[in-house]
């Protein structure tokens, strides 16, 4: 049987608060309030020890974490230069686009929210805002929308797009050639005729055409080669990394819609630190708020291997943990605050301690409160595995 306490839990070490929602631990008292006790599992007659949220949450307690981080703003992405925008903000731009029918109109939106732009989205937007001027100039802009101008500039965006997809295929049949024999060059050529027919029949998936490239390991015995075969395929251009192929994908989007994508992929959402395909728990020591799209991008990869493809990973890590610390220190976020320790672990034990980040600006007082709060849940600890035993 399994007991879920979602209220607040005092232990019986600070009787300072007001007694309310009181808890019976044996022929104890325990008193509620900020410091999360997550659940009691009970077999028999015994109940063994509460397991709190820095190492392990229920699922209530999880969500409630998540939705914090998810509505803190202006974190640095941990994994890129972009400043993520939260949930609460996006929903009330959203708001905001719908009313907005112009092009023109739309840009003096936008330009409060560049900061939330990913390079390529960038590079977008100023295309965008060049359009809108030039219009204005030769007497155009009335009625003019991001839909038009994306859609005049695709033809030029695709011939660029798909000389740039050729360049990737030609960097790796330069490579083989180079690096592999005869038969082997064969192979792989082989692989990229399906992928170069796939470009010029406007078929090309990126995703599917790197898959199809990771069948070179059954074919070719040189794993280093194939390993780096497949690292001059993640340089074919996307929507996250080139603004010819943002064109190509969302030119018959809505004014609406574009303006949204503009945006959308740095909103914060919650990383888990060990992938949950790989067991990483919801919790909160497992947590970073990281945006969309390079949550999304990094998938399972284990996270010493995104720091190889991003070297920046560690210093854009602590500097998303200092400005959360500096919001932990203006005052609120104490559920964050208890989990720090735990996600400082974790990090490093996932990076292969590739990103140790340094906590020590968080304030004192918090500080000692943390240290506090673990030294009593050591001892309640400790007084259940003696009522077990």
């Amino acid at each position: 049987m399994e007991i879920s306490i979602n209220n607040n839990f005092r232990t019986l070490y600070n009787t300072s608060t007001p007694i309310h929602n009181n808890y019976f631990i044996g022929n104890r008292i325990a008193f509620a309030n900020d410091l999360r006790c997550d659940k009691f599992e009970k077999s028999e007659n015994t109940m063994t020890a509460p397991v709190f949220a820095g190492k392990k949450t229920n699922r209530k307690e999880s969500k409630k974490i998540e939705e914090t981080l998810k509505n803190i703003d202006g974190l640095h992405d941990p994994y890129s230069d972009v400043i993520m925008i939260s949930q609460k903000k996006f929903r009330h731009l959203q708001g905001k686009i719908n009313k907005r029918s112009s092009a023109e109109s739309m840009n003096n939106l936008m330009n409060g929210y560049t900061e939330h732009m990913f390079p390529s989205e960038t590079e977008v937007f100023n295309l965008l805002r060049h359009a809108v001027h030039d219009a204005k100039k030769n007497g155009t802009a009335n009625g003019l929308t991001y839909t038009d101008i994306l859609q005049e500039n695709l033809p030029i965006a695709k011939a660029r797009l798909i000389n740039n997809q050729f360049n990737v295929t030609d960097n790796i049949r330069d490579y083989a050639q180079k690096n592999l024999t005869k038969d082997e060059q064969k192979c792989v050529g082989r692989y990229l005729e399906i992928i170069n027919n796939d470009i010029c029949n406007d078929q090309f998936r990126i995703k599917k055409s790197i898959e199809m490239l990771r069948g070179l390991y059954n074919d070719i015995p040189n794993k280093a080669a194939v390993d780096h075969i497949i690292k001059l395929s993640h340089d074919f251009p996307n929507t996250a990394t080139s603004a010819d192929a943002f064109i190509v994908k969302y030119a018959d989007k809505t004014q609406e819609e574009i303006a949204e994508l503009l945006v959308s992929p740095s909103q914060i959402s919650i990383e888990h630190i060990k992938p949950s395909s790989e067991r990483g728990e919801s919790k909160g020591a497992n947590y970073l708020a990281a945006s969309k799209r390079m949550n999304n991008y990094r998938s399972s990869t284990p996270l010493d291997e995104m720091i190889e493809r991003y070297p920046n990973i560690p210093k854009q890590t602590q500097r998303y943990m200092d400005e959360l610390i500096s919001k932990i220190n203006r005052g609120g976020l104490s559920d964050i605050a208890l989990t720090l320790p735990d996600v400082r672990e974790s990090l490093y034990n996932e990076s292969k301690g590739l990103i140790d980040v340094n906590i020590s600006k968080l304030n004192p007082q918090i500080t000692e409160k943390v240290e506090h709060h673990k030294s009593k849940l050591q001892e309640l600890v400790e007084h259940f595995k003696q009522k077990e035993d």
